[in-house]
């Protein structure tokens, strides 16, 4: 019987078991989450899963986690929203506020998508960076920079998430079923770059599911006078012509 090295044996285990602890390292993730429903925080936290009703107001924030698989530091990061996303579900849609007017007066949206540098878990607390949105494209934009770029932050890959950005959607009257919203999933719009500044790769989105049931008479007049009320104080709230009627769409359509 021919016997096997052994040396060759403790390799192929060595090899096994390193390829193994690879393929179970935390792969670093963007996630977009539910922080607020109508000014209401989100109990226990940001969720990936929701239930709304038409005409509510939902802030979403933006997360990254796990982006040192080898120890790599962290100077820049970028996520954009999939617009596809904002009609994934049966009927209607959930958009940016101001979202379709903006699109049409080809003009920026800059308070429905910001950074907040005070955001207890902002991905660059206490560091001096350059914070910019875009709410030019069809996709809005989130994008940090740091201004030190030795001094990037590491991820202890385990899980604990951080702040990118935030964004204000509206859930439209006439909107049904399971949407999904995400962000897009590519190395053009979701970037995390190391000191080097290469990107860090590979990295994976994760969605929002948001759910929208049907709302009764009573609950859907009182969202509507609640959104008349914030636009008659200067707050654009609605998508479109800015009309409180745009709540007010035919189901049956």
């Amino acid at each position: 019987m021919q016997t096997v090295n052994r040396s060759i044996i403790i390799a192929l285990v060595t090899a096994n078991a390193f390829v193994a602890s690879v393929l179970a390292a935390p792969v670093p993730t963007f996630s977009l989450e539910a922080a607020y429903i109508n000014d209401v925080p989100i109990p226990q936290g940001p969720s990936d899963s929701i239930e709304v009703l038409p005409g509510d107001r939902i802030t979403l924030e933006v997360y990254l986690r796990d982006w040192s698989p080898a120890g790599q530091k962290l100077i820049a990061c970028q996520a954009q929203i999939n617009p596809a996303s904002f009609s994934s579900g049966n009927k209607g849609f959930i958009e940016p506020f101001g979202y379709a007017a903006a699109r049409l007066a080809g003009t920026d949206n800059p308070t429905q998508c910001i950074i907040d540098l005070t955001h207890p878990k902002y991905i660059y607390q206490g560091q001096t960076t350059i914070p910019v949105t875009d709410t030019r494209s069809e996709g809005y934009r989130w994008l940090s920079a740091l201004i030190d770029m030795n001094n990037g932050p590491l991820s202890k890959q385990d899980g604990t998430k951080y702040y990118m950005g935030s964004i204000n959607m509206l859930v439209s009257g006439n909107a049904q079923g399971e949407f999904e919203l995400s962000l897009i999933d590519s190395k053009d719009s979701c970037q995390i770059l190391e000191t080097s500044g290469a990107q860090i790769m590979p990295n994976k989105v994760e969605s929002l599911k948001v759910s929208v049931g049907e709302a009764s008479q009573i609950e859907a007049i009182k969202r509507i006078i609640d959104l008349a009320n914030r636009a008659a104080g200067g707050l654009d709230l609605l998508p479109g012509s800015g009309c409180v009627a745009n709540l007010l769409m035919d189901n049956s359509k």
